[in-house]
């Protein structure tokens, strides 16, 4: 019986590291065009500056998500359900305030304005 929990989680853990991987790209300041409601790969350098600022942070934000994913997932195959209760309760406090971050941040609005800003006036000038 350990045996078929230790070919579960080694499985979800490779499904997981795809998921990690998704996150490093969205890190190095690319992977804009993969999120839904921000098709937005900037050309011009200086907004290339704020575009990755935001990407980082989102990469940042889906990493720890996947993370504690991870960790609930695999603490549920092994019945280690102290550590598996501490994820269900993290994870959507971790989820709202991410959001919320995403959405009230003066910093990322900022951000953003500026990046589309420079973009529209790059487009103008052409």
């Amino acid at each position: 019986m350990n045996d078929y929990k230790t070919i579960v989680s080694v499985f979800i853990s490779v499904l997981f590291a795809l998921f990690y991987f998704v996150s490093i790209y969205f890190m190095t300041g690319r992977g804009g065009r993969l999120i839904a409601g921000y098709h937005y790969q900037p050309i011009k350098k200086e907004a290339m500056k704020y575009h990755k600022y935001v990407m980082r942070r989102f990469g940042a934000f889906i990493f720890i998500i996947f993370l504690i994913a991870h960790i609930l997932t695999v603490s549920a195959i092994f019945k280690v359900m102290v550590l598996c209760y501490i994820m269900v309760g993290f994870l959507p406090i971790f989820v709202i305030c991410g959001l919320v971050y995403f959405n009230k941040s003066k910093k990322i609005k900022e951000a953003l304005r500026l990046e589309k800003e420079l973009e529209e006036n790059d487009n103008a000038e052409e």
